[in-house]
Formats: structure tokens, sequence, C-alpha cells
């Protein structure tokens, strides 16, 4: 799950062809110990899930952050990926590089980057 996990983080195609390949190297086991079929079974969700993409900019550690952070994971989304921004990575309204920023991307589109937790969640009730 790591290797895979990693690989959609970092886009390292490299690391989620290994995920696969150890899925693959213990699949027998599956049905000697039903434990490990529940956890390829998450596997195989986090796999076919469409990917979504939660990238984060600007100041770290700040409350503003924490608050998107808890509102991201107040919602149950099978694939979703968090990242923190390269610098300049996402365009960051005006009047708000101070604050923390947030752009969702899922189904290969990515929304208008948001600055609030009430804007946040307006975009994550989108993808549900």
């Amino acid at each position: 799950m790591y290797f895979i996990r990693v690989g959609k983080i970092t886009g390292d195609s490299a690391l989620i062809d290994e995920g696969k390949g150890i899925l693959r190297a213990f699949m027998g086991n599956v049905t000697a110990n039903p434990i490990i079929g529940l956890n390829f079974l998450s596997v195989l969700d986090y796999l076919d899930s469409p990917e979504i993409v939660a990238t984060f900019a600007g100041p770290k550690n700040t409350r503003e952050e924490r608050d998107m952070l808890h509102a991201l994971h107040k919602h149950f989304i099978s694939g979703l990926v968090i990242r923190i921004a390269a610098e300049a990575e996402i365009p960051v309204p005006a009047g708000a590089e101070q604050k923390a920023v947030v752009q969702i991307c899922a189904a290969g589109t990515c929304g208008l980057p948001v600055t609030t937790v009430a804007e946040l969640e307006a975009a994550l009730d989108e993808i549900d």
C-alpha cells in the first residue's frame, strides 16, 4: 500500500508498479488468511479510485491550515492525495498571499483555489 500511496503522491509510476508487483506476489496468501483479503480489497479500492488531489499552499502550521485539514478529513474520499505545493505551483488569489490556500483537482480538472473552510467545504461537497 505504501509504494502505491507514495507513487500517487509523487506521481512516480515505478513505485505504483512496484506496489502492484507486491500485491501479485502475495495474492496466493489471501485464501489462507481472510484478514489479508480485507487489506487487499482496501488497496485495490485505492488503486481503482479516481485520483483526487488537495494541494495546500501558503504559510505552514497556521490555524487556517489546520482548520482546512480538519475540514478535509471530515469527508471520506477514497483515493484522496494531500500535497504541499512547491513555490508558485498553484495560483494564489490576489490578497491571499498570507493565507492558507487549497486547490482540489479531480477527474483531470482543477477547481479554483479556496482560502476559507466554507469555500473548501463547498468544493468537497461537489466531489461527494
